[in-house]
């Protein structure tokens, strides 16, 4: 059962439409849907009768994208969605992978604890001193902003746990094999 929610949309106080949101647990994460169902359409008629635009669809597309690409952070690590130098790394033994990994995962760790120090410093900043987008919408940043926070968190937890494996790894005999498996 997903959790949604409607909320009414209204331009100079008058009601113009309905928006619905769902939260969706799904067995390989969430999924927030919307009807989208006022944004596109007020949009194009301002745009095409008054050569006026709200911005509206523009800034919550940024804010969606922002959103996505935080949030999926751990998953991608997780998952190995990101690059690795595979020439080196095919060259070296198990245990020399390992030790690699490990060493690149301590790095990652390190820089991803500094952003996510300093995500949070800034949405803080932007709650404490109340600022909002220059638009239409005036959407409070610090929206935006803890998405950042919440996924270099997430990714900082990745690490922590792939860490945890590769350590774990170093410490098998060389027998056991190069499983890559972190879950």
């Amino acid at each position: 059962e997903p959790a949604s929610r409607a909320y009414v949309v209204f331009l100079q106080s008058r009601p113009i439409g309905r928006e619905e949101f769902a939260l969706v647990r799904q067995a390989d994460g969430w999924i927030l849907r919307g009807s989208s169902r006022i944004s596109p359409p007020v949009d194009i008629v301002t745009r095409s009768l008054f050569n006026f635009s709200f911005e509206a669809s523009d800034e919550v597309g940024g804010y969606m994208l922002v959103a996505i690409s935080f949030l999926s952070l751990s998953t991608c690590h997780v998952n190995h969605s990101f690059h690795e130098v595979e020439l080196v790394q095919a060259r070296l033994t198990p245990r020399g992978r390992a030790v690699s990994h490990l060493i690149f995962g301590l790095l990652s760790l390190a820089a991803c604890v500094l952003l996510a120090w300093q995500f949070v410093r800034l949405d803080m900043s932007s709650w404490r001193f109340g600022n909002v987008a220059p638009t239409y919408l005036a959407t409070p940043l610090w929206l935006p902003q803890l998405a950042m926070a919440l996924g270099m968190i997430a990714l900082c937890f990745s690490l922590c746990r792939t860490l945890i494996a590769e350590t774990r790894r170093l410490r098998l005999p060389a027998a056991a094999g190069d499983k890559r498996d972190v879950t």
